[in-house]
């Protein structure tokens, strides 16, 4: 046993990434069956016409729970929370709690700044969402640009399906799901070990930071929307960089998630008329007067770096 322990503090951490990555593969086939079956078993449906319907994508003949619940288990949780917890466990040696990291002094202050760092952020990338929204590759790379668009349609059309909920009960459920759950799984994965085993293999902060950055807006397979995830996962990095805490992140993503959320389903029901889904970007006195809060919130979190543990 003391072999073993021994083997796993001086495993590579690139090899250790390696093995991460056959957990994420493989949670994410089980999962992807469990899945399937438990939401037949909590929604009283037939187990084989409920794998055809979600496996061909024919999420418009399912009920948008159902669709929601599937989506919690196979990805964040089977995708990202379980590997993650087993690797940490059986890999890595460590307790669950060593993958939070620590608890940052004056934690609701942070949070709050996070959180309001988080809103006034998405105007300036606005700008970006409309700048990767209308990009034209070569006349060489058509045939890639043509299915780029329609992978981006189909899962824009799967997006607005998912999110035009239509009681309080969907709403708080798309929040537990796409706000709680996958910001949690995807920044113990993303920004909890991927970014953590970079700096180690880099030895540079920066580049493990921008390269997780990058890996984590590419798996989304959001094409003309990767600049903006990819700059949003940036900042989860810094922040969790800066504060040492996971929770910091998670929040961060939390609070994007839901925003996000919230601001579709007032559109939808016409409380507001802002379209947060707009490839558009905000009015240029919007965006400034946001570049002024974002630099304000970066340098508080710069400076306060080492006050925060």
């Amino acid at each position: 046993m003391d072999n073993i322990e021994h083997q796993a503090q001086r495993m590579h951490p690139f090899l250790s990434l390696v093995i991460l990555f056959l957990f994420f593969v493989s949670g994410l086939f089980i999962f992807s069956f469990v899945g399937i079956y438990v939401v037949s078993f909590l929604f009283g449906l037939d187990v084989s016409q409920t794998q055809l319907l979600l496996t061909h994508g024919r999420y418009s003949e399912i009920d948008r729970s159902v669709i929601l619940v599937y989506q919690a288990i196979s990805t964040p949780i089977g995708g990202f929370i379980v590997p993650v917890l087993v690797w940490n466990r059986l890999l890595e040696k460590k307790s669950t709690t060593s993958l939070f990291g620590k608890v940052p002094i004056n934690l609701m202050a942070v949070l709050a700044f996070t959180g309001l760092f988080v809103i006034t952020f998405m105007p300036v990338n606005s700008v970006f969402i409309e700048w990767n929204s209308a990009i034209i590759l070569p006349n060489a790379l058509k045939e890639m640009e043509i299915w780029m668009k329609v992978t981006e349609q189909q899962l824009a059309q799967t997006t607005k399906f998912i999110t035009n909920f239509q009681n309080p009960f969907e709403l708080s459920l798309g929040i537990l799901v796409i706000g709680c759950f996958t910001a949690f799984g995807e920044e113990l994965f993303f920004r909890g070990v991927f970014q953590t085993k970079l700096i180690q293999i880099t030895k540079n902060v920066h580049w493990a930071i921008w390269i997780t950055g990058f890996i984590f807006s590419f798996v989304h397979f959001q094409f003309y929307g990767f600049v903006p995830r990819m700059l949003l996962g940036v900042i989860f990095g810094y922040l969790y960089y800066w504060s040492g805490s996971l929770l910091v992140p998670v929040f961060a993503h939390f609070v994007n998630n839901t925003f996000t959320l919230l601001m579709i389903h007032l559109n939808n029901r016409h409380i507001v008329t802002f379209d947060v889904e707009s490839a558009e970007k905000m009015p240029w006195a919007v965006v400034l007067v946001a570049v002024i809060f974002v630099i304000i919130f970066l340098k508080y979190f710069y400076t306060n770096r080492v006050n925060f543990n």
